[in-house]
């Protein structure tokens, strides 16, 4: 579980940098002409770099309280297999990574 736990904190930082990069100034965006303004507006308005920010935040605080969890220092076996099953899903949005590994889907 080590390796997932890491694997998510870096992900993490990788969003938090991006989030951190596009608020602190304009980003040039091309708007796609398939999903029109309106829905290129509601995923903008869903997707701002404070929400994400918070967003990071909340994972990595739900990641820092199962990791000892699933690493078997501070468990049941019901709860170990609980939080494995969170920190794999968790990583779900991160499957076409080059370092996501298989073993982790849930």
């Amino acid at each position: 579980m080590d390796d997932l736990v890491t694997f998510l904190r870096v992900r993490l930082d990788e969003r938090e940098e991006v989030a951190t990069q596009v608020a602190k100034g304009p980003v040039l965006l091309n708007l796609s002409r398939r999903t029109g303004k309106a829905t290129f507006r509601r995923y903008l308005d869903t997707n701002t770099p404070e929400f994400i920010l918070v967003d990071v935040d909340a994972k990595r605080q739900i990641i820092d309280e199962l990791a000892p969890i699933a690493d078997g220092v501070i468990t049941d076996a019901g709860e170990q297999v609980v939080a494995e099953n969170v920190l794999a899903r968790l990583a779900l949005p991160y499957a076409s990574h080059p370092d996501y590994r298989l073993e982790w889907k849930p």
